[in-house]
């Protein structure tokens, strides 16, 4: 273990003074969260199968544990959820399997639409999610990665690092559409490490030739059976959020209609080589709605912002929200932008409409500002936000101290009733991610007193 959280009295008093002595995290920050864990995109559900069991009409649950590789570890996943052949305007919920309905949404569509979002959604305890629609549809669902513990609250990889939104690509600038039934790969910029194993993106398409849909998938991989953003029409604009399995060289885009494409990134999820901390943990919730400013009986005006506090859901920090964000009736061609309050206003879009009379949801995952998110509307629009969990913050800016007695034994030494009983607790304490220092105050923790023994034990 690292030597580095054993103090002297005289070192320790130091440092307090020098970064103030914190509380320790309420319950919800020493939540050990989950890493996440990328997969191929796999397919789980289509009802246009006619042998698909309905729970009751327009009810559908998913066992998503033990199928594509999802083991019965997993807490949470990421999907990308279809309507097709909708019957009429409506909308689709997904949650815990066995959980309440409530009034949250991650699709809303017209009739006779084929519509796509991604989503992140917590696990039952039998491994499962349950979808609701209002009315009559078709649904696929595919997964690409799930959340699975972090056993002692900290991990190298599949934590995630938010960042200020950014675009990769737009190729109305490039002037280089995607072809018909061809594929472009997006690198991954300098600032993201090699060994990424998934970034956030919002991906949006303008200006299609005709209908059709887009497949993300890893660079230099096979072109899996699954779908993330579905066009309808020509000259439509078309945005959804989802989790993209990356390879080293990047992502790559699958389009089966000639069509513009815009790709914004709002951070990664990290491999191997980065570095073992607390930060970036998911914390799976039972989906809660947190802004419908149609309540307050007036739209959000054109380049307006509202300020979205998520600390009701966490109690502390975070870094980043998993949310899904939905325009409703819109007055014409507009957009969203969330980002983290006190930060700059980024160039890049959360949710679009293309129309008055709009609503349109997209899923996106933003950094959050302490426990704040601002979102700017481009044109006049009602907003709603619902959110499915947050990313842990780091808890390096305060100083957690342990004081103990008789902690440790020297090295070899056998641990009996009445020698050495304490290297339990001392296990415990050295490996905790929220303890910054330990203060050691018993007389006869090491043999002879030598503090070496202590530091030879816990290297």
């Amino acid at each position: 273990m690292r030597n580095s959280k054993l103090l002297g009295l005289s070192a320790l008093l130091a440092a307090a003074l020098a970064a103030g002595i914190g509380t320790a995290p309420s319950s919800a920050a020493a939540s050990p969260g989950n890493v996440y864990e990328a997969l191929t995109s796999c397919r789980l559900v289509d009802t246009r199968d006619p042998n698909t069991v309905w729970m009751a009409p327009n009810s559908l649950r998913v066992d998503v544990k033990s199928h594509c590789g999802v083991p019965s570890s997993a807490t949470a996943a990421a999907f990308t959820v279809t309507v097709t052949q909708t019957t009429a305007a409506g909308y689709l919920t997904a949650l815990p399997a066995g959980a309440p309905l409530t009034a949250v949404s991650i699709l809303n569509f017209e009739a006779n639409q084929t519509l796509a979002n991604g989503a992140i959604v917590q696990l039952s305890s039998t491994g499962a999610i349950d979808m609701y629609a209002s009315v009559a549809t078709n649904i696929i669902v595919d997964v690409s990665g799930y959340f699975r513990p972090s056993p002692n609250g900290r991990a190298a990889a599949g934590r995630f690092v938010a960042i200020e939104p950014a675009r990769l690509l737009d190729s109305r600038s490039t002037g280089v559409p995607v072809g018909a039934r061809s594929s472009i790969t997006v690198a991954l910029p300098s600032s993201i490490p090699k060994d990424t194993i998934a970034l956030a993106l919002t991906v949006t398409i303008t200006d299609p030739e005709g209908p059709g849909y887009l497949t993300a998938y890893s660079a230099g991989s096979p072109i899996p059976l699954a779908s993330n953003l579905n066009f309808d029409r020509p000259n439509q604009i078309r945005a959804a959020g989802f989790i993209a399995t990356v390879s080293s060289a990047g992502v790559s885009f699958l389009s089966t209609a000639r069509t513009n494409i815009i790709v914004d990134v709002s951070g990664y999820f990290t491999g191997r080589s980065a570095e073992v901390n607390t930060q970036g943990l998911f914390v799976p919730i039972e989906p809660r709605r947190m802004l419908d400013n149609r309540f307050t009986g007036r739209p959000l005006q054109a380049h307006s912002t509202v300020d979205i506090d998520f600390g009701p859901i966490a109690g502390v920090p975070m870094s980043a929200i998993a949310a899904n964000w939905t325009l409703t009736q819109t007055t014409g061609i507009g957009y969203v932008s969330a980002f983290a309050t006190g930060s700059g206003v980024p160039s890049t879009s959360t949710v679009n409409s293309d129309s008055a009379g709009q609503t349109i949801a997209n899923f996106g995952i933003v950094k959050v500002g302490g426990t704040m998110v601002s979102a700017l509307t481009s044109s006049t629009t009602h907003l709603v936000v619902d959110a499915y969990g947050w990313f842990t913050h780091s808890n390096r800016e305060s100083t957690v101290i342990a004081a103990v007695g008789d902690m440790a034994c020297a090295p070899g030494a056998a641990v009996s009733q009445f020698r050495c009983h304490h290297k339990a607790v001392s296990d415990r304490l050295v490996s905790d991610p929220l303890v910054t220092m330990l203060l050691a105050l018993g007389d006869e923790q090491y043999d002879n007193g030598e503090l070496a023994f202590f530091q030879t034990e816990y290297e």
